[in-house]
């Protein structure tokens, strides 16, 4: 395609690159000299619906500005190409350096994920997650620089099966979104590969930890290359963790890790360059006799070497003139930190070079400020608290939400100021505790559920139809009663849903018992809604005093809505069943004057539907009745002349359903 214009803007100068999902050609702005690199992706038959995900991703991305990810500028289709462009950089991507030369230098390799870390934080601090991260989406430029490529892209392009699983987290493998803990995972699997030259996980036991089977977690990169730091050995172990929750929570958390370790082994270099040096300017009176020394410590290797820091990785290899000065002052420097130590001060510089320490910037002799170690697991924590010069005390306990080994809380708290030797009190998870699962078997569903949430499970439902078990009574479980599960564990309860759907006659309610109703409703498969109360002394309290849908009113059970029912209750100043009732209550037989009152009422009910059955029920102080029942067409307004005696209830039935309800 070189020599092309593309989407009638970028013309194509020269293929730079070819890669699995797409060729990269520089470009040239038509009628500008602005430069673009232009990516012009193999498309497969789902490209339609690819180009219409990069589209919708393409406002957030585009908005994302920082010096380590690669500016993305437009994209779109072209005679059946898709393409996307970005700003112009130069450099070989992580993939060529690595084939060139791997394993890189301990520090060298340290500042790559650095850099890729500080890129990634900026991402997700804008939301934006990149969901396909892998060393063909970095590019070094020189000096350690990197420029990250391809955000969202290449996981809107790639059909799910195509993906390179040995980068992938096992969620995207599974097809979860993009997520800050899936390129946590991605860059743990560059930093192992920098660190080492292999990497953790090949594509069949990517597979085998996206299904959950026969996980194995990967060699320590420490075993594969002794100059990898135990704390860099936690660090990239943990970004490694097959659980999202067991990883950094965000690219910043691990972002700081690095910086520690980084930290960590320039402190360490200095202090072992300082004693090398303080060792070769010897005192005039010799010391005295003693016992041979043991031998010398073989030198150390090049791949710690603080002089690799700044180190560009352009493959020629070449150190420009402005390092190699900078080479020249830090000697200088390094003469100059010397003659000051026999001059008088070289405690004090010992101790800042890592010997007895301020820690993490105090400003107080013998202080140290107590890290972060929660969600850490128990030997990382361990290090971690060791390295800033503090004991530890560990507790264990059970925990449903973190995970076996991890640490839960600490005390003192991350970031207080305690005296160097100072014990930290880590309470770590033993994870989920075994439990013997009840049976919750023909329990109703809010008992059940309740009573699996009180033993520490996390619970779903599934509804199915049962002839045997009422209605929302739970038909079976999983696990099985008596099995052993653990807290956190999920478990599943099928809940019934009653029989199967049917038309039937709605049942007489009336006069009936609630707790006989309930279990009329469900051996009949009928929905219902809230129990309603009705003030009155003439019934037992707890019996039904009306429902929504008529007696006799043919139904099917999975159309019909819920129907309503009132249940008595006893009316105010009234004694228990049959007490004196005050006025308004429309079953009241005292000799009250007014219960004998006949009141008379006009209704208007308007039919919206042809060949409606209209049914009035009337419920006065001589019980209930029906005041009119007839066929109407929709649009017609039924006038109605109601009396009755004391206060009076009127229901308006429409089709066997409670339409209108009027009391006067």
């Amino acid at each position: 395609m070189t020599g092309q214009t593309i989407g009638g803007k970028y013309q194509l100068i020269e293929k730079i690159r070819e890669q699995r999902f797409y060729d990269a050609y520089a470009a040239r702005l038509v009628n500008t000299e602005t430069r673009s690199l232009v990516k012009v992706f193999n498309t497969g038959p789902a490209a339609e619906q690819a180009f219409e995900r990069l589209k919708a991703n393409l406002a957030v991305v585009s908005s994302l500005r920082h010096p380590g990810l690669a500016h993305l500028r437009d994209c779109g289709e072209h005679e059946g190409v898709i393409w996307a462009a970005e700003e112009y950089y130069e450099g070989a991507t992580l993939a060529q350096v690595l084939k060139s030369r791997s394993p890189l230098n301990t520090l060298q390799a340290l500042e790559l994920g650095i850099k890729i870390a500080e890129a990634l934080a900026h991402a997700h601090g804008k939301g934006v997650a990149h969901g396909l991260l892998t060393t063909e989406s970095v590019a070094v430029l020189g000096s350690l620089a990197v420029k990250v490529a391809d955000f969202q892209i290449l996981h809107a392009m790639a059909p799910a099966g195509t993906r390179d699983a040995r980068y992938c987290a096992p969620e995207i493998l599974s097809g979860s979104a993009p997520s800050p803990q899936a390129d946590i995972f991605s860059l743990g699997v560059i930093l192992y590969e920098l660190m080492t030259g292999h990497r953790p996980f090949t594509a069949e036991q990517a597979m085998d930890i996206a299904l959950d089977r026969n996980y194995e977690a990967p060699a320590a990169p420490a075993d594969l290359n002794a100059h990898v730091p135990p704390l860099l050995n936690s660090v990239i172990l943990k970004a490694l963790k097959p659980r999202p929750a067991s990883r950094y929570e965000t690219a910043s958390d691990l972002l700081s890790e690095l910086l520690l370790c980084r930290s960590s082994i320039v402190r360490s270099l200095n202090r072992e360059r300082f004693q090398e040096q303080s060792m070769a300017i010897k005192p005039s009176i010799p010391p005295p006799a003693r016992a041979a020394d043991p031998p010398p410590p073989p030198p150390r290797e090049r791949d710690l070497s603080l002089d690799d820091l700044g180190k560009s990785l352009d493959l020629d290899g070449d150190m420009d003139t402005g390092q190699y000065r900078k080479r020249q002052i830090f000697a200088i420097a390094a003469v100059a930190i010397l003659i000051a130590t026999f001059a008088g001060i070289g405690g004090f510089l010992f101790r800042s070079c890592g010997g007895i320490r301020d820690n993490l910037g105090t400003g107080e002799s013998g202080v140290v400020q107590v890290p972060n170690v929660v969600n850490l697991d128990e030997t990382e924590a361990k290090f971690k608290l060791g390295h800033a010069d503090l004991k530890t005390e560990i507790e264990k306990v059970y925990s449903a939400d973190v995970p076996e080994g991890l640490v839960i809380r600490q005390d003192p708290p991350a970031g207080k100021k305690v005296k160097v030797g100072r014990t930290v009190k880590l309470i770590v998870s033993l994870g989920d505790q075994d439990l013997v699962v009840r049976d919750l078997r023909k329990m109703p569903l809010r008992e059940a559920e309740q009573l699996a949430k009180d033993m520490g499970f996390r619970v779903e439902i599934e509804r199915e139809y049962s002839e045997s078990v009422a209605l929302d009574h739970v038909v079976d479980q999983v696990p099985k009663p008596g099995e052993k599960s653990s807290t956190g564990k999920l478990i599943k309860l099928f809940v019934s849903n009653g029989p199967e759907p049917r038309e039937i006659d709605m049942p007489d309610l009336i006069g009936k018992n609630i707790n006989d109703v309930h279990r009329i409703l469900a051996e009949n498969g009928i929905p219902y809604g809230d129990i309603k109360s009705v003030p009155t002394n003439a019934y037992e309290v707890g019996v039904v005093v009306s429902q929504s849908i008529l007696p006799g009113t043919r139904v099917n059970t999975k159309s019909m809505g819920d129907v309503q029912i009132f249940v008595a209750e006893p009316a105010d100043g009234g004694a228990d069943n049959g007490g004196v009732s005050p006025d308004d209550d429309p079953f009241y037989d005292g000799d009250n004057a007014a219960d004998y009152k006949l009141k008379k009422k006009n209704v208007n009910v308007t039919v919206t539907q042809d060949g409606s059955e209209v049914v009035v029920e009337v419920v006065d102080r001589n019980g209930r009745s029906e005041a009119y029942r007839g066929s109407h067409n929709g649009g017609e307004t039924v006038p109605l002349s109601l009396e009755g005696r004391g206060d009076v209830f009127v229901k308006v039935f429409i089709n066997g359903r409670l339409e209108q309800q009027v009391k006067f």
